[in-house]
């Protein structure tokens, strides 16, 4: 496939997703919230009578989409001032550490599993399925109480701006990250040992004299199977980022739309939404761009 085909059809799958992100939140603040504020008290004709007026509201939710007003800043005294881009960038972080420590674990875990399966099934195996199956706030919690709160090892709460100090920016966010990449660390050491047998299966099964070629095509294949694994899970991982902003009160943007959410601020809502899903989309688009512009193999599906 030519890059040029490829990139058209990755940027107009990217436009639909987000056109359909985009009327999901609408639906979700304008239509189902409304009812689910009021309750059983709205009386079905006052609510009928308000759906009869939801296309004028669905216009003056593009026009503030597409102007950039749906809400240039985000106030009260608990939010300390942040505006969209200070969460987005709260949230990336927590985001960002979330990948590095979860490869940091599933990397090394994942070659020595398939190198030396006899003695590392014994850790690997319990490690995935228990990383894989606990419930993230609680293990969110109970880290908090024994990490931070009793043993006083790392902090529980609060944010400190990366200029402002790289190593306590680090430094809180190590304990919300490895929460974080609890179930994302168990899921790619599965996914790094299972390209590695396919590079050892392709090693053993094909000929001499393509062996070399071979085992170059499953490399590429593996690498490209995991970024294109990463890509995809970062929204996953920006969603997800809400539990462990929550438990451990940094100010992302997760924490942003709990408060506007117990405020029924229903403006900062929809920008939290339609911004998340606007930073999920583009991360993900920029990366199959420069996928597609490096490998041929990328743009074929391998």
């Amino acid at each position: 496939m030519r890059f040029r085909r490829y990139a058209l059809e990755r940027i107009g799958a990217a436009l639909g997703v987000f056109c359909l992100a985009v009327v999901g939140i609408f639906v979700i603040c304008h239509v189902i919230g409304p009812m689910e504020l009021r309750g059983s008290q709205t009386d079905p004709r006052v609510y009928a009578r308000y759906l009869s007026y939801v296309h004028e509201s669905f216009g003056d939710y593009l026009w503030r989409l597409l102007s950039g007003s749906l809400a240039p800043t985000l106030y009260g005294p608990r939010l300390g001032g942040f505006s969209i881009t200070d969460a987005t960038l709260v949230t990336l972080s927590l985001v960002g550490w979330t990948v590095f420590i979860g490869l940091l674990i599933a990397v090394p875990l994942g070659f020595l599993w398939d190198g030396r399966p006899s003695w590392t099934r014994l850790v690997a195996v319990p490690f995935v399925y228990l990383a894989a199956s606990l419930l993230t706030v609680w293990v969110a919690l109970k880290l908090g109480y024994y990490l931070g709160f009793k043993w006083d090892i790392f902090p529980i709460s609060g944010y400190v701006n990366f200029f402002d100090d790289p190593i306590q920016w680090a430094y809180h966010l190590i304990l919300p990250a490895f929460v974080l990449c609890l179930p994302f660390g168990a899921i790619y050491t599965r996914v790094v040992r299972a390209s590695l047998r396919n590079v050892r299966r392709a090693r053993a099964d094909a000929p001499p004299e393509e062996r070399d070629r071979a085992v170059g095509a499953a490399r590429r294949a593996g690498l490209i199977t995991v970024t294109k694994g990463l890509l995809r899970d970062i929204g996953y991982l920006i969603g997800f980022a809400l539990f462990a902003e929550v438990a451990f009160q940094l100010p992302g943007l997760g924490l942003t739309l709990e408060l506007a959410t117990f405020n029924a601020d229903t403006p900062v809502i929809e920008s939290v939404l339609v911004f998340a899903t606007l930073v999920a989309v583009g991360i993900h688009l920029a990366g199959t761009l420069v996928g597609g512009a490096l490998s041929k193999q990328w743009r074929l599906g391998a």
